[in-house]
């Protein structure tokens, strides 16, 4: 069955790093066929910007451009920028320049506009988005303060990203950017532009050093804004056009994994349409083979005037990506110590050069990024601990470096218990727990990892044990709650063990009953192990394991839909009763306009057999007269309770063209859960009365026997039924929904708009509101249609004024 899981053989083969921490990415190696689009070409064109119709050069204009300091009495930036984050993910700020231009076109909308005027509606208000991406190289992006009324163009904009290594240094990698912004002003006067550095990244990485924003080779004031970003100004003449050179240099962070992102999308806020290019340089200490992930995919290589430097180019005419621009690699530091370790784990070196190389590997697949790079770190990790274990060093090295590969592979097996599939885990389990005791057998007993191994021990044996009962494999399961009674105190309650075995010895002494094992026990009691005194009365054994309710409510109509269900050996009785129940509520309905239907789902088509029943009720239904007329069954507990409550309250106020409606639904299913716990406790009595009976017999004399096998029959049985209603308890849950019908609302949102609470059947008692307005689109367009007479009305005495 291991085969089936990632454990590879003792004499597998390292691969050379650069066979296995490839890049992600396909990194295309096409030759580049031209510079970045020349700027005055991409003017040619209508789409380049929304103001073409002045001719902008590079070279400085006559007219003197100059700067102001800025205003100390500012309160925030503009709240445009709220829609304009360092994530492309998140919506990014339209074109203002453009949706001017369209505004001129919809002046017919002024009526409908002075109508919903005089309405209240509540409006939604979306949170601000994340500036932060953790991780991730601070950034700071040049945008105008006020995005609405800044006709400013930016006509290209070049970044240069410059990773500097230190030659290994603890501290990490730098950034250094260089970021030239080519700004113009297409309209016929001066304008005093203000301008924010809008900060995006992961700003606990470190502050900004070296920070400028420089224009026509002099630094301009900056000033401290919100959020971490900082405030300028500039002033640019009619028809004027500028450079901007924003520079600063950040950290990356000492972790293993660095990131370098760069999201230009952010830089929609300008006005026109921007020609762009990203270029990243990065040393010979971060080769290829050290990339994670790189993306965007239409990246190039380029060519870079320093030596030792590796060039990544991206460029974009008109359009801006929507994905950030991001390179994640393994730091050089820990580049060169994998390198390392990689060429120095041979067939015959030491086991703790394979346990350095399985760390690195396990330490880098714990914050992969992505599940294609943590699967390839994983792959790698498991091939060095098992290389270790299989090299011939193995034989020289100390129990403490052999468990220590023991240890590693363990603790990789139970990351993965955490990322499988549940039905994947038991076979993690089983390998997790083997490696432990294999690192517990040689761990001196001084050692402080040995505490933490026995708790992963206990949480792989208790998956094992939870597996195990599943399977009903109970010789396996006691086996398992054994092995956990070894442990130390301090690691698990003997109590909690107590339980264990004495559930698991319950069942299999049913199981061993049924299967006819027990052989003298079967030849003593004969007919007397399947007669009714050995079982509880048939209305004390529950019928169901668990119900799964959901309640739809609307103004107009209330829909259950309750899925029992049923014990697998008492489910044709299950079945029948309810139907008993649709009979009686037919009946006792009368004229009013209930729907019953009734759906079996036997155990050949399911895992778990069960009984499927919906009821719709008449408009301004309740439920009274179904718990009515109910059997008084603890079986139907909860239809019962649920139905008794069922009278949700509806209120509405109608306004011009919105309605306010309010849904109330109160719910306490405390008393259900009381009702179940009480016969469970009832059966648990009577169970320890039988136990303490076959205890009291002397199982030594033959006639006694007898009677003590007859006692701890009852007992067990009685104990598993009392089980059932426990496990009823727990297994039910109610999901109830209010929904308000709201056509445009659905139309555009994809759903109708409601709200949902999941509760258990002991959840404490509790109030369901949901509040809501929704639009009346007969009276709006009836208020459209009156404006629009109005408004002709007006036109027409105007017209004939003149």
């Amino acid at each position: 069955m291991k085969a089936r899981y990632q454990k590879h053989s003792r004499n597998a083969t390292l691969a050379r790093s650069d066979q296995v921490a490839v890049n992600t990415a396909p990194i295309d190696t096409e030759p580049i066929n031209a510079e970045p689009t020349n700027i005055e070409h991409c003017r040619s064109h209508k789409r380049c910007t929304t103001h073409n119709t002045n001719s902008v050069s590079h070279q400085p204009t006559k007219r003197t451009i100059t700067t102001h300091p800025i205003a100390t009495n500012h309160n925030s930036i503009n709240d445009d920028v709220a829609a304009l984050v360092d994530d492309t993910k998140g919506p990014i700020s339209s074109d203002p320049g453009r949706d001017r231009s369209l505004r001129q076109h919809w002046g017919w909308l002024a009526a409908l506009l002075f109508l919903l005027a005089f309405v209240q509606p509540h409006v939604a208000q979306a949170a601000p988005l994340s500036q932060n991406n953790p991780g991730t190289s601070p950034q700071l992006y040049l945008l105008p303060r006020d995005l609405a009324n800044s006709n400013v163009v930016v006509d290209s904009h070049i970044a240069t990203l410059r990773v500097s290594d230190a030659g290994g240094d603890t501290a990490g990698p730098t950034l250094t950017v260089n970021a030239l912004y080519h700004l113009r002003n297409p309209a016929s006067s001066e304008v005093t532009l203000p301008l924010q550095l809008y900060p995006g990244g992961d700003q606990s990485l470190g502050g900004y050093q070296a920070l400028s924003l420089i224009q026509n080779q002099q630094p301009l004031l900056l000033q401290p804004g919100d959020n971490g970003g900082f405030l300028s100004q500039i002033t640019l003449g009619a028809g004027g056009a500028t450079t901007l050179n924003l520079q600063y240099q950040v950290p990356l962070g000492n972790d293993s994994l660095a990131t370098v992102r760069y999201a230009p999308a952010i830089l929609n806020g300008w006005a026109g349409n921007i020609s762009l290019r990203v270029e990243l340089e990065l040393p010979n200490s971060i080769p290829a083979e050290s990339w994670v992930e790189i993306m965007p995919a239409g990246w190039r290589y380029s060519v870079t005037t320093a030596p030792g430097m590796i060039g990544l180019r991206w460029l974009y005419d008109f359009t801006i990506p929507e994905d950030p621009i991001r390179l994640r690699f393994i730091t050089p530091r820990v580049w060169a110590e994998l390198s390392a370790a990689q060429s120095a784990a041979s067939a015959n070196a030491a086991a703790s050069t394979f346990v350095r190389l399985g760390d690195l590997y396990r330490d880098l697949a714990g914050i992969a990024p992505s599940e294609n790079a943590r699967q390839r770190f994983y792959a790698q990790a498991i091939a060095a601990y098992s290389g270790g274990l299989a090299s011939a060093g193995v034989a020289l090295a100390t129990p403490t470096e052999r468990a220590s590969l023991h240890i590693g592979l363990a603790d990789l097996y139970r990351r993965r218990l955490v990322e499988v599939v549940e039905n994947e885990r038991a076979g993690y389990a089983d390998l997790m727990v083997d490696e432990i005791n294999q690192a517990l057998a040689l761990l001196p007993a001084e050692d402080g990892r040995a505490t933490e191994l026995r708790t992963w021990q206990l949480d792989g044996m208790q998956l094992q044990l939870n597996q195990a009962r599943e399977q009903r494999n109970w010789p396996a399961a006691l086996a398992i709650v054994e092995q956990m009674a070894l442990l130390p105190a301090e690691v698990i309650d003997p109590a909690q063990i107590a339980e264990d075995r004495r559930f698991v010895l319950i069942q299999q002494a049913l199981e061993l009953m049924e299967q006819g094992n027990r052989v003298a026990a079967l030849a003593v009691a004969g007919d007397q192990i399947s007669a009714d005194a050995l079982i509880p009365p048939p209305q004390a054994a529950s019928l169901f394991s668990g119900w799964q309710i959901s309640l739809t409510v609307t103004p107009e109509s209330i829909r259950m839909n309750a899925l029992g269900l049923t014990q697998p050996d008492r489910h044709a009785e299950a079945l029948t009763g309810l139907e008993e129940v649709v009979k009686m509520w037919e009946n006792g309905a009368g004229d009013a306009p209930y729907i019953f239907t009734l759906e079996e789902i036997p155990a050949e088509l399911d895992l778990q057999s069960g009984i499927r029943l919906q009821i719709d009720f008449p408009p301004a239904g309740n439920g009274f007269l179904l718990a009515r007329l109910l059997p008084p069954r603890p079986d139907y507990a909860l239809l019962r309770g649920l139905l008794t409550q069922l009278a949700p309250t509806i209120e509405r106020q109608t306004g011009v063209i919105w309605q306010q409606v309010e849904m109330r639904q109160p719910m306490n299913l405390t008393m259900v859960v009381n009702e179940w716990n009480a016969l469970a406790a009832g059966l648990e009595e009577q169970a320890a009365a039988f136990e303490a009976e076959s205890n009291s017999l002397d199982a030594d004399v033959t006639a006694s026997a007898e009677a003590a096998l007859t006692a701890r029959l009852q007992a067990v049985n009685y104990r598993t039924t009392a089980a059932e209603w426990r496990r009823l308890a727990r297994q039910s849950a109610l999901l109830f929904r209010f929904e308000v019908n709201d056509p445009l609302f659905t139309r555009f949102k994809g759903e109708t708009p409601g709200r949902a609470w999941t509760v258990t059947a002991a959840a404490p008692s509790q109030t369901f509101v949901f509040q809501t307005q929704v639009l009346s689109l007969t009276r709006l367009l009836v208020g459209i249609a009156l404006a629009f007479v109005v408004l002709i009305s007006i036109a027409g005495v105007l017209w004939g004024l003149l």
